[in-house]
């Protein structure tokens, strides 16, 4: 149980912290980062930065 109020706080912006990253993740699956099949951990980063670049891009499209 939550007892005082910096702690009902602290609950709620990581609850909102939580959502969010969880609706990034759910937008990098949409462009395909669903399973990462990298030999190495450079090809892991590749990925990994391609995809949020390519996220970035979108969301700057969608904005204009």
């Amino acid at each position: 149980m939550i007892s005082s109020d910096n702690e009902r706080e602290y609950y709620r912006a990581l609850s909102k912290l939580r959502k969010m990253i969880e609706t990034i993740f759910s937008q990098l699956e949409n462009l395909g980062l669903r399973f990462v099949r990298a030999i190495s951990r450079r090809g892991l980063a590749i990925k990994i930065i391609l995809s949020t670049i390519a996220y970035n891009i979108l969301q700057v499209m969608r904005g204009i």
